[in-house]
């Protein structure tokens, strides 16, 4: 390795070293358990339920450091209406019942450091009935967290997974690559798909206004179900964080490393690097409207295929990365930038929107209604409720999203907008249209869901390049700048459904018994050979640690 480009691969390594010498005297976190727990909406909701009450939160930024959650293993049986105590009078029988159903499994408390240990479980067994095919996912693993000192809190989840999944699904983990949006995966027996999964991070409190963390995870930044900045979907990646936190403004500076799958830029069997440099800005202007600023930028090998490392200029906290890219040379990588926006009617009643930019032009706008190619932008509105009528646990959202042809696609594969082949934004990728509706109760230890998706994205029938698949470059079109509309050329029209209902065993961990129903139809809007539908009428049941989570509403390319 040059000696330039190694010195910009040991950078990210520097900067974790400074999280060890940098002083701390921010507010002591609650035993760190509940800093770094993996987000999915599950968890989302609760802290959502408790952030709405509380003047100044920045409810768009995830994972949502969780110092304002006062809970503790106390606090959360008294919420589900558990004892503390077990009723049971046998000393095994006893320890036992706590536990598995009160406690967790390992915890070590003292006053300079505490850690906890529990296991993670995810096995459910099924039935589609459209491919008469039976499922199961078999994962298990641990996850340990805790805290040292007042400022250090840390994080390690590994599970090992083996599974089989209706055939919608199949197919496209096959065509991706992975399994989940875990990792990617290795083949198991026939038709089914073995993959583990992995996170970790380490988190400081460097004084008051600062917090630093590096590891191995997944970020999200927005209100809603979906994300069309920064979505949690995809394959976990390197990062480090600065999370700065002054008066009304929370300031996030991301910086991750990721990878290209594109087998024919491997070297020596590895997968090009591609890195992401990404600033996050929330402005609570009063206590109802919050107005965020986003921008990225994607950076890997220039249009020659020449590879790049890091580049330190990317490394400036307050930048505007459209500007430094056209100083650095517009092969660079792929910038984006956005504007996401909340306000709050009524209590804990927000409406909400994101607009981002992936490439505009003021030709391509004044030929918008022609279907100019470079419009290449997404936006979202939606709207949700922690406590409608009154009724507590109670929360419903809705959502629509969109995204123009080729949105997050760019020269190459090494500067568009994915990790590992899976989208960073928008799970649907580019090109469509959605709307999600969701809704879900909590009464003691039950616990109902349901969510509804339907909407449409275009399908390619040859060759042609239509803005459908990021995967592709935008340059790839002929010599045609007109006629890329919505939907086109053929529209893929898709509904989903999913109703879930499940009984807590475990609150710290969130461990349950859960029954799961997903239904899933599509049609073309013409009749293509090339064309195959993949319905879904899956039905599950099983036990489930629900700290984790992995969506299944994504939409296949053809």
């Amino acid at each position: 390795m040059p000696k330039n480009l190694a010195i910009r691969h040991l950078i990210p390594l520097i900067l974790v070293s400074v999280i060890a010498i940098l002083p701390g005297n921010a507010q002591k976190s609650n035993d760190g358990r509940y800093e770094f727990h993996p987000i999915n909406f599950e968890s989302r909701i609760h802290l959502l339920e408790v952030a709405d009450t509380l003047d100044n939160q920045h409810t768009s930024i995830w994972p949502q450091r969780r110092y304002f959650v006062k809970y503790d293993a106390e606090d959360y049986r008294k919420k589900m209406g558990i004892n503390a105590k077990s009723s049971l009078e046998k000393k095994f029988l006893n320890w036992v019942d706590r536990k598995l159903l009160r406690e967790d499994l390992i915890a070590v408390r003292s006053e300079d450091y505490s850690f906890f240990i529990n296991p993670v479980l995810n096995l459910q067994f099924g039935r589609d009935a459209y491919s008469n095919r039976t499922t199961y996912i078999n994962s298990r693993g641990v996850i340990v967290d805790g805290r040292i000192g007042e400022n250090l809190t840390f994080t390690t989840f590994f599970i090992e997974s083996q599974g089989y999944f209706p055939e919608s699904m199949n197919e496209y983990f096959r065509r991706k690559g992975s399994a989940l949006g875990w990792t990617l995966h290795r083949g198991y027996k026939s038709n089914g798909f073995d993959f583990p999964y992995s996170l970790g991070q380490v988190s400081y409190n460097a004084g008051k206004f600062f917090n630093l963390s590096a590891g191995h995870g997944n970020h999200t930044f927005g209100e809603g179900y979906r994300s069309l900045f920064l979505d949690d979907h995809t394959i976990p990646y390197g990062f480090f964080r600065i999370e700065t936190t002054v008066w009304k403004f929370k300031y996030i500076n991301l910086l991750t490393a990721m990878s290209d799958i594109t087998r024919q830029y491997m070297t020596s069997g590895r997968f090009l690097p591609k890195y992401g440099a990404i600033h996050y800005l929330s402005w609570n202007i009063t206590q109802r409207f919050n107005l965020s600023f986003f921008e990225s930028i994607i950076i890997g090998a220039d249009t020659m295929g020449v590879q790049r490392g890091f580049d330190v200029n990317f490394l400036n906290p307050i930048i505007l990365y459209r500007a430094l890219e056209a100083n650095r040379g517009f092969n660079t990588g792929n910038a984006m930038i956005g504007v996401g926006s909340s306000y709050k009617l009524l209590k804990r009643f927000i409406a909400y929107g994101q607009i981002a930019f992936d490439d505009f032009s003021f030709e391509g706008f004044r030929q918008l209604r022609q279907g100019h190619f470079l419009n290449f932008f997404a936006w979202q509105v939606g709207v949700r409720h922690t406590e409608l009528f009154g009724v507590k646990n109670l929360f419903l959202l809705a959502e629509l999203n969109q995204a123009r042809p080729f949105m997050y696609a760019h020269r190459s594969t090494i500067t568009n907008y994915e990790h590992l082949g899976l989208p960073l934004a928008h799970p649907w990728e580019t090109n469509f249209r959605e709307a999600v509706a969701m809704a879900a109760y909590n009464f003691g230890r039950w616990e109902v869901q349901a969510r509804v998706n339907f909407g449409f994205r275009g399908t390619d029938t040859s060759a042609a390049n239509w803005g459908n698949d990021i995967r592709r470059s935008y340059e790839d079109r002929g010599n045609r700048d007109l006629g890329y509309y919505m939907g086109s050329p053929v529209r893929r029209n898709i509904f989903l459904t999913t109703l879930r209902c499940a009984y807590i065993l475990q609150p710290i961990v969130n461990m349950r018994l859960e029954a799961s129903f997903h239904y899933r139809s599509e049609t073309f809007s013409q009749e293509y050979s090339s064309l195959q539908t993949y319905p879904v009428n899956w039905f599950s049941f099983g036990i489930r640690t629900a700290l984790f989570g992995w969506k299944d509403d994504f939409a296949l390319i053809r």
